[in-house]
């Protein structure tokens, strides 16, 4: 029997056919399509968007979920995470220096209202 080039076998071939189902092909084309609206958006945020682009389609990519709900939903709790540790960190920038105390204790406050329900 010749050999082939590349060495395909049943069980290869089913793990690709299932990696290619709608659903995950839908999930891998909206994270696609987020990231490119990110990346082509954001030179026009506020403050220096052309050095940090690459924030925006990792914040795309980290937020998207199979459902759109859970895709906003997980933004929103992103976004209200992100304004509570501006937040804290106003507060120790007013009240002290940043240091390895102030710093762990920010994180240690923001971990403990994440945690909140």
């Amino acid at each position: 029997m010749p050999k082939t080039i590349f060495p395909w076998n049943a069980s290869r071939l089913a793990s690709v056919r299932r990696r290619l189902q709608p659903p995950r092909f839908l999930q891998v084309t909206k994270i696609a399509v987020a990231v490119a609206i990110a990346w082509t958006l954001s030179p026009f945020l506020p403050g220096d968007g052309q050095e940090l682009r690459y924030y925006a389609p990792l914040g795309a990519l980290l937020s998207m979920h199979p459902t759109l709900m859970r895709s906003l939903r997980s933004a929103l709790q992103t976004l209200a995470g992100l304004a509570v540790g501006v937040a804290l960190a106003g507060a120790v920038l007013l009240l002290s220096e940043p240091s390895v105390w102030t710093i762990s204790l920010v994180i240690g406050l923001g971990s403990l209202i994440g945690g909140m329900r």
